[in-house]
């Protein structure tokens, strides 16, 4: 058995705090299997924890080796939503499946991730394969004076609430939660509100 933990400043945990980290065990055993517990969260104000990877090494004299990734491109989506909608969320946050956001309520209601409402007070991007695994980093900016209110929500495959961000500040960035197929850029208040949304790996 071996301890260690991650740590990470406020408001939220960085792309340095979510790296590798080595643990070696006292002395070497033999197993079949492993188990992962994770004690507490680095920053509880998700409410969950997510373990991208779990890498195991034997003999002693192996070594954790970055892995080689081919470069990628930023997923970039762009949209203006027309009227904030202190509704947003709502509903959705209780599972519950409607929701009192116009956009968002027909979008699940639906299962439509290209609703005719969108705009309204919400806006529905779909992401690519591959960026919803977990490790990519999200920043949805609205362009403005920052009157506005921003919250993010993710949905999965199966048009189904799996996380959220939605602070009190205009903008939100973060971790986009393994199995995210769809993010939805819900505005809480404001008007006429571009925004843009940047999905990327954090490497």
């Amino acid at each position: 058995m071996a301890e260690d933990k991650f740590v990470a400043g406020k408001p939220r945990p960085a792309t340095p705090d979510l790296q590798y980290k080595g643990v070696d065990l006292a002395q070497q055993v033999d197993a079949k299997f492993v188990k992962l517990i994770a004690k507490s969260a680095q920053d509880d104000s998700a409410q969950f924890v997510q373990v991208a990877e779990l890498q195991l090494f034997a003999g002693g004299k192996a070594k954790i080796e970055p892995i080689s990734l081919e470069t990628e491109e930023p997923f970039i989506a762009e949209g203006t939503v027309k009227a904030g909608n202190p509704g947003t969320g709502i509903g959705s946050l209780a599972d519950v499946p409607a929701t009192l956001a116009v956009t968002e309520n027909e979008f699940v209601t639906t299962k439509n991730p290209n609703p005719a409402t969108q705009g309204a007070d919400g806006y529905v991007v779909t992401l690519p394969e591959g960026f919803g695994d977990g490790i990519h980093t999200f920043e949805l900016k609205g362009s403005g004076d920052g009157s506005y209110d921003y919250d993010v929500f993710f949905y999965n495959n199966d048009f189904e609430l799996i996380g959220s961000a939605a602070s009190s500040a205009a903008d939100e960035s973060g971790v986009v939660p393994g199995g995210t197929r769809y993010v939805y850029a819900g505005l809480y208040y404001g008007a006429n509100v571009p925004f843009k949304l940047t999905v990327k790996r954090p490497y």
